[in-house]
């Protein structure tokens, strides 16, 4: 692949990142609404539907549609102007369409959103959510900085496939995680609206050993 075409990936690349970045960045309110509203279940199933989406269309993009090219003329139609291969920017795109569907399922919360403009609002949210920045930076460099260093610790081609490995088993641990943001976003409305009740601490303790016990079977 020359230099030129090399350019035009990354140019592609950057636009579905921005893409991707929008439609997440529209989808935090709609999901902040579902946690102040006490619908934990709805907020998992919306999540769980965007990573299987994710992983659906990754294996149709990767796996799939190669395969049915070779054996379907109706697809070979379909995907000639568009697919490529073994193209990274496939992961991007189902990226992309698990977003913009998760979107779609929060179209109930989004319209009965009223747009305006609240200075004292934005001011406040700044002043809060700037420390989270400089924690979340700090985050995403922890977790990230393992990756980077895999192939300069064990170089070479098996290193870079001892990575893939590494990332794929990461990649395992999303449905756990999904399990934990869920009651985590979904127990916290709950355990702060409940806190008044004369049972809360037996009840906080029920909720809690529950958790563990689900947790522990998965």
């Amino acid at each position: 692949m020359s230099q030129g075409e090399n350019t035009s990936d990354y140019m592609v690349y950057v636009k579905l990142f921005a893409l991707i970045i929008a439609v997440d960045a529209v989808a935090v309110v709609p999901f902040a609404k579902l946690r102040a509203e006490g619908r934990p279940i709805r907020y998992g199933i919306v999540k769980l539907i965007n990573i299987l989406v994710f992983i659906f269309i990754n294996l149709f993009l990767l796996a799939w549609l190669p395969k049915l090219n070779i054996s379907s003329e109706f697809f070979r139609e379909f995907s000639a102007s568009w697919f490529r291969e073994g193209w990274l920017g496939n992961v991007f795109i189902a990226n992309f369409i698990a977003s913009a569907v998760t979107l779609l399922l929060l179209i109930p919360q989004i319209l009965t959103f009223r747009f305006r403009i609240d200075s004292k609002l934005i001011r406040d949210m700044l002043a809060y959510s700037f420390p989270i920045l400089i924690a979340n930076i700090s985050f995403i460099v922890n977790e990230n900085l393992d990756k980077i260093m895999f192939p300069r610790l064990l170089p070479g081609e098996q290193g870079d496939a001892d990575l893939g490995v590494y990332g794929a088993v990461a990649k395992i641990a999303v449905f756990l995680n999904l399990f934990v943001t869920a009651f985590r976003l979904g127990a916290e409305p709950f355990f702060f609206s409940y806190s008044k009740n004369e049972n809360a601490k037996k009840t906080y303790a029920m909720i809690m050993e529950y958790f563990r016990n689900r947790h522990d079977s998965l």
